[in-house]
């Protein structure tokens, strides 16, 4: 039995999903809200569901893959994300929101990582195989959920805030 690993999604024609594997692209609960590339761009999840609210402006300018993933391995490791990482137009009440829902998600994530959902599973995004993505995270996890997360962490080292 191989390793599970990373699969890049694909539109191309004749091209399907292994049956095997699960996909943990930006739509569903397993999503990174942190988009790569996009001008400053966060994804607000939507609770313990798939999908997202809205999008919101992040004080950082464009991500690179490396501080999309290293937001996403802070964040669902339990610590803070840096403060340049987070909505920078949002109210106080939207704030809680903000807070209470990125627990609420991480929460429903780490739930399924307990309960084994991703373990021996093939893991599909749309980034590319051989590029920096959150799925080699949960990867990690859901083989060990006390896996070291270090390598993906010290991505955005010196930017805790």
């Amino acid at each position: 039995m191989t390793a599970p690993s990373h699969i890049q999604l694909s539109r191309a024609k004749g091209w399907r999903k292994p049956p095997e594997a699960r996909v943990v692209a930006r739509n569903t609960i397993f999503g990174n809200p942190w988009a790569v590339g996009a001008d400053g761009t966060y994804c607000w999840p939507r609770g313990t569901r798939a999908g997202w609210k809205s999008s919101h402006r992040i004080p950082a300018d464009r991500l690179t893959a490396e501080q999309a993933v290293g937001a996403f391995a802070i964040w669902i490791h339990g610590y803070s994300v840096p403060l340049w990482f987070r909505p920078d137009n949002l109210t106080p009440t939207g704030r809680r929101q903000w807070r209470d829902d990125m627990q609420a998600r991480r929460a429903a994530i780490w739930q399924a990582l307990i309960l084994g959902e991703l373990r021996a599973l093939d893991l599909c995004c749309w980034c590319a195989t051989d590029a920096t993505c959150h799925a080699d995270v949960l990867l990690a996890l859901a083989a060990d959920t006390r896996a070291d997360l270090s390598r993906w962490m010290d991505l955005v080292v010196g930017e805790f805030d």
